[in-house]
């Protein structure tokens, strides 16, 4: 049989649905609009002669049933240092920031976690120390 090619039979290979996590896809697009967001500003910053520090919190925990969470600064920063803070829950809701102090700052909630979950945190500086 020299020459000739061998016949193979084809194989077909099992279909599975891929089935997506809703909170996941949810939870990455909120990060990535909030990490875009934030080299937005850190490049303007840069841009204008500041340099951003910056302080990072992965997976603060939260309890079930809170509508907002105080967050405290080890150490308080300069009086009239302003900075921003990014937040990424990791459940389905609303955050904003208020008030800021030197010594700490309040994440708020549209609707509170059903189970204790936790959220992200990114703290920078939107100007230069004082």
């Amino acid at each position: 049989m020299a020459g000739q090619s061998k016949r193979v039979d084809s194989i077909v290979l099992p279909a599975y649905p891929i089935l997506a996590d809703r909170n996941l896809t949810q939870y990455f697009r909120a990060l990535t609009t909030n990490l875009q967001w934030w080299a937005d500003q850190s490049q303007q910053a840069i841009d204008n002669g500041l340099v951003p520090y910056q302080s990072i919190s992965i997976g603060v925990t939260v309890t079930n049933g809170a509508i907002g969470q105080i967050e405290t600064f080890a150490l308080p920063l300069p009086a009239g240092t302003k900075y921003s803070v990014i937040v990424t829950p990791h459940w389905s809701t609303a955050v904003w920031v208020s008030p800021t102090s030197v010594a700490s700052f309040t994440v708020n909630f549209t609707a509170s976690p059903s189970a204790t979950s936790t959220m992200d945190l990114l703290v920078y500086f939107s100007q230069l120390l004082p």
